[in-house]
């Protein structure tokens, strides 16, 4: 459209050129029937001219019908198209407003619907034209393009939310990993700080040591763990050739009433008077008349017994399943007896009986001549001679026999102030 008015502007300034250029004559034109005007004699009209103008004017108006009759959007261009223009230049089709006393005003659109105006034809519509034609035009292309469009924009979607919805799965499997892996280094730590069952037994030995060297409890000295926690560290730095003080003697008769054990386990401590003919001492609770005939049997077969290891170095079976048989019913007796008993006799009494069945124990074990022949007995002048010797036999000590305590309270007091000896002189070394 723009080339055309470009070429009907050019053969414009064409015609003016040669009417100005063309010889002056003097006429009169008509405009209308009765109305003439007197051309200038200053201005003519080149008369080869003429026919070319009227011509080139025809012809002008033949392509202006022709173009006249092409919607303009069908070579691109809109003249409604809304754009807005600022004063003084004024777009009479924007506005689709009334003035006054609903008289359209210059800036109405006779094209666009009015608001409460009917169509063409109908009461009381204001236009005597059709509505705009080109607003509701409908493109036949239109619908596929935009089909396809839309198809295209669907499968874009779709390729988007498939790799969007991989990239999540990635991300759920990375966190897995992510996951074992942090389990895995929490296991690791967990191994490498978790103390093992020897670190278990040192933390142990420590705490039971340090107890052993302030005073501890006499339920914990009667049952031997405290000299044994002493013996234990006295005899590794025997080994490593520390030694304390060998003026700490040792009272003989005190040793004497100390029990000891090998590793085969058993106390014969409760047995050792019958080895110089003596007796057992039975506590109160169990010299009622319900236990006579249990007392008599055990220490009848607890000599015998003691006799048989001292010469043969060992029990008869049928010997020991009597003297077994004798201590359950003792307990059996005890318990049935409990209520007949204060507390402190119930206990007093199961001691007792707890001590019979390590002496039983100790008469099972094959050396057990060797607690009858002062080899497996804590013997020494001095608390190191008493370290080495129960070292060399391998014996630690056992639980006390009723009667026994202060000699228990006594070694212990020697094992520690010796033990605190050595100590201070490694330190000093």
């Amino acid at each position: 459209m723009q080339t055309s008015v470009k070429w009907l502007s050019t053969a414009t300034l064409v015609v003016v050129a040669a009417l100005i250029g063309a010889p002056t004559a003097q006429a009169q034109i008509p405009i209308r029937p009765g109305v003439t005007f007197r051309q200038s004699p200053l201005f003519s009209v080149n008369p080869y001219l003429a026919q070319y103008g009227r011509n080139l004017a025809f012809l002008g108006q033949a392509y202006g019908a022709f173009y006249n009759s092409i919607p303009p959007y069908a070579l691109g261009y809109n003249p409604y198209a809304g754009v807005p223009y600022t004063a003084p230049a004024v777009n009479p089709y924007l506005s689709t407003g009334y003035g006054s006393g609903g008289a359209a005003t210059l800036t109405s659109n006779p094209y666009a619907a009015s608001p409460g105006i009917g169509s063409y034809g109908s009461p009381g519509s204001a236009s005597p034209y059709y509505s705009n034609p080109y607003t509701s035009y409908y493109d036949p292309y239109g619908g596929y393009f935009r089909g396809v469009a839309d198809l295209t924009s669907a499968y874009g979607k779709y390729e988007i939310d498939h790799n969007r919805a991989r990239l999540l799965n990635q991300e759920v499997e990375r966190s897995k990993i992510e996951t074992r892996r942090k389990i895995f280094d929490e296991w690791r730590y967990e191994r490498m700080n978790m103390p093992t069952v020897e670190d278990v037994r040192q933390r142990t030995r420590e705490i039971e040591l340090t107890r052993a060297r302030r005073d501890p409890p006499l339920a914990e000295v009667l049952t031997g763990s405290t000299l044994n926690s002493l013996l234990s560290h006295l005899k590794e730095a025997h080994a490593k050739g520390q030694r304390g003080p060998t003026t700490l003697a040792l009272d003989e008769d005190a040793l004497k009433k100390i029990n000891v054990t090998s590793g085969h386990g058993g106390n014969i401590g409760l047995l050792k008077p019958l080895a110089n003919s003596g007796k057992l001492s039975w506590p109160l609770s169990l010299r009622s008349s319900a236990f006579d005939k249990l007392r008599h049997d055990v220490e009848f077969h607890a000599e015998d017994a003691v006799n048989r290891a001292k010469i043969n170095g060992e029990v008869d079976a049928a010997l020991m399943q009597s003297l077994l048989a004798d201590a359950k019913q003792l307990h059996k007796t005890l318990e049935d007896s409990v209520g007949d008993l204060s507390p402190g006799q119930y206990i007093e009494g199961k001691r007792f009986l707890n001590l019979l069945d390590d002496s039983l124990r100790a008469l099972q074990d094959p050396n057990v001549r060797n607690y009858f022949n002062r080899k497996y007995e804590a013997r020494g002048k001095t608390v190191s001679d008493l370290i080495d010797n129960m070292a060399k036999e391998g014996l630690t000590f056992a639980a006390a026999s009723p009667g026994d305590e202060a000699a228990y309270r006594v070694v212990q007091t020697f094992l520690a102030a010796y033990d605190d000896a050595l100590t201070r002189l490694a330190s000093n070394k």
